[in-house]
């Protein structure tokens, strides 16, 4: 299983113990990477988002992703927020989206890595087997605001390096923001 909380799930549903393995996490890919976005030669064609003013969701817009939750409480609170990514989602969640939400797709891995760098948190509502993008995420620095009934749960400690939250609803997510 790539988390415990897979494991958890195969042993409710197949009755069977399973080993626990994550995934690998290159960070020494991750690190060239971040020496990219710090050189003085990065210009990424991002220069209109304002730092550290924005809320991030890097996600494949499908709906098991629930990022729809997080368009409903963005659209309450104005603040911004930075999608990236494609799916089958994509037009629904456009009609959905205010002005304050922005979508970008087909980005570099230095601009998503600069993204990270510069969001006030990374936001993921679903419940996830892993969750590779909050890895990512705090490798750069960007706290994670996650669903607690998660695989990303078991990589972010909670108050430190981002916020956990109980229920899958735009009141308990905007609590986790607050």
């Amino acid at each position: 299983a790539i988390s415990k909380h897979v494991q958890e799930r195969v042993k409710k549903y197949y009755k069977h113990d399973s080993e626990l393995l994550y995934p690998p996490f290159d960070s020494t890919y991750w690190k060239r990477v971040k020496k990219i976005i710090s050189s003085k030669k990065f210009r990424p064609n991002l220069y209109f988002i304002p730092k550290k003013e924005y809320y991030l969701v890097v996600s494949r817009l499908e709906p098991y992703k629930k990022t729809d939750l997080v368009f409903r409480l963005f659209n309450q609170s104005k603040q911004m927020l930075i999608v990236v990514g494609t799916g089958s989602q994509e037009k629904n969640l456009k009609k959905l989206a205010g002005p304050n939400i922005l979508f970008l797709k087909n980005l570099s891995d230095s601009e998503v890595a600069y993204l990270y760098t510069y969001a006030r948190a990374l936001i993921m509502p679903q419940n996830e087997d892993f969750g590779y993008t909050s890895l990512e995420a705090q490798f750069f620095g960007c706290p994670v605001i996650s669903y607690k009934d998660s695989g990303s749960a078991e990589t972010i400690i909670d108050k430190k390096t981002g916020i956990l939250f109980d229920q899958q609803t735009v009141k308990s997510l905007s609590s986790a923001i607050e």
